[in-house]
């Protein structure tokens, strides 16, 4: 049992976590100046052009607004959805309601968004049928607009569903219905029970996956590309413009940078979780 244990290690180690390294690698070479076709050895001009550069930390900023703002809302509608209406998701026929947006995948969620909010989409549409608009330019700018509502709009349809299907689990098997029922044997109203015992302990149990959801949205690159604007850009979406620059190979280098940036922040991120799950451990 050993030897298979050890064996299914180490093929997922091969299959996933070194051709990552592998990756990451290549990119922090090239941004150093030591591979790549505008090789000329050892330099840290690269770098030292990006960290100071407004356009990165922006979109830095902007990626965790929106990491945050999609998360958050889908978070607190999946407890909400799991906790309040779980008797009828699990039992009626909302339940094809929260499974079917799981199949959906990322680019398809991001052209359902543009196709239904966009100014010639569909709620445009049915507002101008029922009069609440005379012209199409009145209805406001939800794709591609500065505060990123296509982006929030896609990943809420996305994340909510997913959240919500992992709280109903971990709902049932932490058995929260007879907790909930000891704490107002104990005492409590439903109310307090409901803050106090069932959202804490599904908030507790599920966090992990929450920041997982989380750092797959900060990375996301098919929604923002279709919905974002130019600027500010996602720093997946903008990483990978640099790196596809066909007219001016300077920004190559740049683009590993950036990369490089990223993927160190995702690192620390994961290393961050495991630690705090050790912890709770």
């Amino acid at each position: 049992m050993k030897k298979k244990r050890h064996l299914g290690v180490i093929l997922f180690v091969l299959a996933t976590v070194l051709p990552l390294l592998l990756a990451l690698g290549y990119a922090l070479l090239y941004s150093l100046g030591l591979t790549g076709i505008l090789s000329e050895g050892f330099t840290l001009k690269h770098w030292q052009k990006i960290l100071p550069n407004a356009e990165m930390w922006r979109s830095l900023g902007y990626t965790l607004y929106l990491t945050l703002a999609s998360l958050l809302p889908a978070t607190a509608g999946a407890l909400l959805l799991s906790t309040r209406l779980r008797q009828t998701i699990s039992r009626g026929k909302a339940n094809y309601l929260i499974y079917f947006p799981l199949a959906i995948p990322a680019i398809v969620a991001a052209f359902f968004s543009l196709q239904a909010l966009s100014k010639t989409g569909f709620f445009s549409r049915v507002l101008y049928q029922v009069g609440l608009i005379t012209q199409l330019n009145q209805f406001p700018d939800l794709v591609n607009d500065q505060y990123g509502f296509g982006i929030l709009f896609a990943h809420w349809l996305m994340a909510t569903p997913f959240l919500t299907v992992m709280f109903l689990g971990m709902y049932d098997g932490e058995r929260l219905d007879e907790l909930q029922q000891v704490s107002v044997t104990l005492g409590a109203s439903r109310w307090q029970s409901y803050w106090k015992v069932v959202i804490p302990v599904l908030l507790r149990k599920g966090y992990p996956t929450v920041v997982l959801y989380g750092i797959f949205i900060f990375g996301a690159y098919e929604i923002p590309l279709l919905l974002g604007r130019q600027s500010p850009e996602m720093i997946s979406v903008l990483a990978t413009r640099k790196v596809k620059e066909r007219y001016d190979l300077l920004q190559l280098p740049e683009g590993y940078v950036i990369a490089v940036i990223y993927s160190l922040l995702m690192i620390i991120s994961v290393l961050w979780l495991l630690r705090k799950q050790r912890q709770a451990l």
